[in-house]
């Protein structure tokens, strides 16, 4: 999965001092980095989408030059971190990962962590109330999400009036992978994939074990997240990574790309994007705990932390019948009853364009705080299946945040060419 973007700009300049007689020329800068699946739905959209539409900066890049344009980022996703430090000598122009775990020993000897931002973990959701609710042991866990424990019966006991035969669950990455999670792989080990590792499923049936993320379940009532080692996930839990499932979540750059005048200096703007209060906003409409908050704060959170509560048939009428559009980019959203999504391209006056396809709620949560509003997570589909968290504001009728970007929204748009 590759994403690259043309256009807007970072606003950070370079602390290094211009030598007499520097001149400034235009050009672009570019970071390309990795993006492992588990990490993705939190920031795979914010290198491109958003640091493309920053302001202007420029980088000494030596030889009596500074470098003034725009980000054009180049984000890959797909490959684990393992697979990325493993490859990235035969990767030209690689500059880093997102790291979803510690460097180990032999990995510090040619790389460095150059920003530590964000916390998130794996779990196994269940029914609530379910007997697995009691928890399990981490071999217990990982056994169930490779697909090698098959009955409930095996690890606590089936829930009652419940059938024995474990449900398994992953969440679905891409056609044919998952989020590797609790020991799993990107193929699937058996069972389904669904948008949301199966959470949906899990509350209305007792057979199914969701393996997911933290950052999915963590403002979820109507199921239970399993402890593991006699440890329950929570958001302390998980932000001091006490949770045997919990993960940091940061930047991770290559020794000798760090060791360049330019290159270093550019990745380490980028990281430092990373860890600024812009992106955090960013990584909390994802769920994702930041390492920066206290996870005892109500204000740590998402929207979801302040007075949420689940509302699909909220979500549902909110999103029905909305028109979104991107500022300047033509493109208009159309959310039509009985789940009719419609792309409509009006870029051009005289040859506009729409594709049709269809559009799910996966969840929707009703929020109570900066003037209250909600929060739906839709799966989209047309030749492929994306899944896109979109929040309507009560404040401000007309704009929603689409995984964090800004959008117009009008009922009065027209919803066809």
């Amino acid at each position: 999965m590759l994403r690259l973007i043309a256009g807007g700009v970072v606003a950070l300049v370079a602390a290094l001092p211009a030598p007499a007689g520097a001149e400034t020329v235009s050009g672009v800068h570019q970071v390309r980095a990795d993006i492992p699946p588990r990490v993705d739905r939190n920031i795979g959209f914010i290198p491109v989408n958003t640091m493309g539409r920053l302001p202007a900066f420029r980088v000494y890049a030596g030889g009596g030059q500074w470098v003034r344009g725009p980000w054009v980022n180049f984000t890959r996703s797909g490959l684990t971190m393992s697979q990325s430090l493993k490859l990235w000598r035969q990767t030209e122009h690689f500059h880093g990962t997102f790291s979803d775990r510690r460097l180990t020993s032999a990995e510090r000897r040619r790389f460095v962590q150059v920003a530590d931002f964000g916390r998130d973990a794996d779990v196994l959701v269940v029914q609530r109330g379910h007997p697995a609710c009691a928890g399990l042991t981490l071999a217990q866990a990982r056994s169930i999400a490779m697909g090698h424990t098959l009955k409930w019966s095996q690890v606590a006991a089936p829930a009652s009036g419940a059938s024995d035969t474990i449900a398994l669950r992953h969440v679905r990455f891409a056609p044919g992978r998952i989020e590797p999670r609790l020991g799993a792989g990107v193929k699937l080990p058996g069972g389904k994939a669904s948008a949301d590792g199966g959470i949906s499923e899990a509350a209305g049936n007792a057979a199914v074990a969701g393996i997911t993320s933290w950052s999915r379940a963590r403002n979820r009532s109507d199921v239970c997240a399993v402890p593991i080692g006699g440890i329950a996930p929570t958001d302390v839990s998980v932000h001091n990574l006490s949770y045997p499932g919990a993960y940091p979540v940061g930047f991770v750059a290559p020794k000798k790309v760090l060791r360049k005048r330019y290159e270093g200096k550019l990745v380490r703007l980028f990281a430092k994007f990373f860890e600024s209060e812009q992106a955090a906003k960013l990584m909390r409409n994802t769920g994702l705990l930041l390492k920066k908050d206290d996870p005892r704060a109500p204000s740590s959170g998402p929207p979801s932390s302040g007075g949420m509560t689940r509302d699909d048939a909220a979500a549902m009428n909110a999103l029905t019948g909305e028109r979104l559009e991107s500022p300047g980019n033509a493109i208009r959203w159309v959310f039509d009853p009985d789940g009719l999504f419609r792309l409509v391209d009006h870029s051009n006056p005289d040859a506009c364009t729409s594709e049709t396809g269809s559009w799910t709620l996966i969840e929707g949560l009703r929020y109570s705080n900066d003037g209250g509003g909600v929060i739906a997570r839709v799966q989209t589909q047309f030749e492929t299946t994306r899944e896109v968290t979109i929040q309507l504001p009560d404040a401000t009728p007309d704009v929603a945040i689409v995984n964090g970007e800004q959008y117009a929204r009008s009922r009065s748009l027209a919803g066809t060419c």
